[in-house]
């Protein structure tokens, strides 16, 4: 199941994306709410409702080029997963060996956005990167997990470009990864019986030219492993969101090191979870300080 937020007229609208069709949840069950955001934090109340629904009929929705999406849900916090692939665990010089635990960083409130949003960067940003990855959406209260207890709390997976600042040194790396729009996210919520979690292919490409390229079945950490380690930690919600980590292949590691300018366009792509393309583009109004 692939679930949406489409543009419209006032707030975003929950939809079903089936063969290429968007169809709008509250034309399937009038009961549904509209806002994604609000199944999502309820998500064990209707999981099972959305899963009986079945795929509508072919010419029921709008081709899903012919609408705008917006960001699926509003996460209620977004948490990232560092050196979690182990070539891009070298190539930032960090340790050669696996770590035993995730290593877990905070997304800051107000660097999420949709697909197709533009990324604006200041004069001053000079040393902005692309990150590549797959973001897990918690779907349930999670705390102390057990390993077999991982999967029922998992509500599906949607792309993400963890976006960094390389200026910033390690131990600011929150500050790093915290600007405005930072983490995009999308463009859809895939539910995991669609999802082979050992074998999702997802890659970016920068102005057409291929940077990252990996599959799930490289992960140091699996996601079981990742939503395990951090409910052992802290209580997880549903509507939380999880970054997995990113493959080898980032910006400054490039040889000469290249960063984002205005006019770039990152697009992180899967065949399982969609494409998640951003335009860079010089800031405007407040965030251009």
């Amino acid at each position: 199941m692939r679930l949406v937020s489409v543009e419209g007229d006032g707030a975003p609208q929950a939809a079903l994306l089936a063969g290429g069709q968007v169809v709008p949840l509250v034309e399937i069950d009038p009961s549904m709410p509209r806002d994604l955001t609000e199944i999502v934090k309820a998500w064990p109340s209707f999981r099972e409702r959305l899963l009986a629904e079945g795929d509508p009929a072919p010419d029921a929705g709008t081709p899903v080029e012919e609408v705008k999406l917006a960001i699926p849900f509003e996460p209620t916090r977004v948490m990232g997963t560092g050196g979690n692939y182990s070539a891009h665990a070298a190539e930032m010089r960090s340790t050669s060996a696996a770590p035993k635990d995730p290593s877990a960083f905070l997304k800051l409130p107000g660097t999420t956005q949709g697909p197709d949003v533009p990324l604006q960067l200041r004069d001053e940003d000079h040393f902005v990167d692309y990150e590549g990855e797959i973001a897990m959406v918690v779907g349930a209260p999670a705390r102390d997990l057990d390993t077999d207890e991982a999967l029922d709390a998992i509500a599906g997976l949607m792309l993400a470009n963890d976006v960094s600042a390389r200026d910033w040194p390690l131990p600011q790396i929150t500050l790093a990864k915290g600007a405005p729009g930072f983490c995009p996210l999308g463009p859809w919520l895939v539910t995991l019986d669609e999802l082979d979690l050992e074998a999702i292919e997802f890659s970016v490409e920068v102005n057409g030219e291929p940077r990252q390229s990996t599959t799930t079945a490289t992960m140091i950490h699996n996601f079981v492993e990742i939503l395990v380690s951090y409910s052992q930690a802290v209580p997880l919600e549903p509507g939380d969101v999880i970054l997995t980590g990113t493959p080898g292949g980032v910006g400054i590691a490039q040889d000469p090191p290249v960063f984002l300018v205005p006019g770039d366009e990152i697009v992180v792509s899967s065949p399982q979870l969609g494409v998640l393309r951003t335009s860079v583009v010089a800031a405007t109004g407040s965030l251009a300080g």
